[in-house]
This record gives structure tokens, sequence and C-alpha cells, in this order.
């Protein structure tokens, strides 16, 4: 399998200024993709548990910015069987927490492997995590907005866009920030990924 591992957002303005949500006083930037350690990125991480396990792993973005025109033209420049899009999430209650999965509406194969990834979630991680909401949330134009990565890659991949926890609950920020948590995170994606 050959996947795209997207880390959301990036480094501006040189490299110096870490963008995306920020909360317990965590950035996303930091968290999906840690140029400082790079096995305690989770998109690092994945790459490394799939390379492992046979498949390829090409992410669209190292600690830089890249368009997210860009970034859907390296998934669909690679061929890829897959796209995972990491990101964390943010929130003005600090109750809010969970992972959440988007697929773009309609699309049957971004769906049923969304759904593959929660099952894995919940087998590995059990209550560890909270699942805000256990079906797959969609990416309309009218709900979210157009998740351009999405919605530019779909119909030639399976594409998906994981919230991987909310860096505004402390319970969450507690576990984005743990090396196990992160492993056993990977890991349930990865097997999502070799079930496909």
């Amino acid at each position: 399998m050959n996947c795209v591992i997207d880390p959301g957002h990036g480094y501006k303005f040189l490299g110096r200024l870490p963008s995306g949500a920020r909360g317990s006083g965590l950035v996303e930037d930091d968290v999906v993709f840690d140029p400082r350690a790079p096995s305690n990125g989770f998109a690092q991480r994945l790459a490394h548990i799939l390379r492992d396990q046979g498949h390829g792993a090409v992410l669209t973005r190292g600690n830089n910015y890249v368009t997210l025109q860009r970034r859907a033209q390296i998934a669909l420049k690679q061929g890829a069987d897959a796209l995972i899009s990491l990101h964390c999430n943010w929130g003005a209650s600090p109750s809010a927490r969970g992972v959440e999965l988007y697929a773009v509406q309609g699309d049957l194969k971004g769906v049923n492997f969304a759904k593959g990834i929660l099952s894995s979630l919940h087998a590995n991680l059990g209550r560890r995590m909270s699942y805000r909401n256990p079906s797959v949330k969609w990416d309309t134009q009218t709900h979210v907005g157009s998740l351009y990565v999405l919605r530019h890659t779909y119909q030639k991949m399976r594409a998906v866009l994981i919230e991987i926890g909310f860096l505004t609950n402390t319970w969450d920020a507690t576990l984005l920030t743990d090396r196990q948590f992160r492993q056993d995170f990977c890991e349930a994606v990865a097997d999502a990924v070799t079930k496909l």
C-alpha cells in the first residue's frame, strides 16, 4: 500500500513560526510533525511504522510550509492508495475532547477507510481515547467547509483527515505528549492501512 501522510499546517516565515491549533502549551505543528525530535511527531512515527510493515510512506512536508494545492499534487503524483491528513483540534470549551475523522461526503472508499481507522483505534487504545463522534464526519461545503486536500485527491485514492485530539483539553493534551500513546495511536492507524 502506498500512503501519503499530510502533517497539517506547517511552519511559516522561514520555519520560525508554527501554525495551527494551540492549547495547553502545545502547538499543532509540533505535535503532528516534530522538527526537534523526529520520532515524536505523529506523521514521522506513522511513516516509520508503515515502512517497517512494507508499505510506502511519503510526507507532504517537513519543517516547512507547503500549500494545500502542492500537498494534493504530491499525493496524486505519488499515485497513492491512501492519503492520511493529521491534525489536532481546538475547542472553545475545555471539555471538548477526543478523536474525529473526516471524509468527503459520498466517498464510500474514504468513509470505509475512516471507519476502519476508528475501529482500530478503539481496539488498540480502548478507553484512553474519547471518541467524540463514533461515526465519520462529512466534509461538506456547508458543514465544515472544503477540506482542500481531501477534496482534490479522494477520486484517486482513499482520503481521510484525522483530528487526533483537542489541544485545549488537558486529558487529550497529556495523551498527545505521551510517547507510548503516540506509538499506539500510529500502530492503530497502520493496522487499518494493512487491512485495506
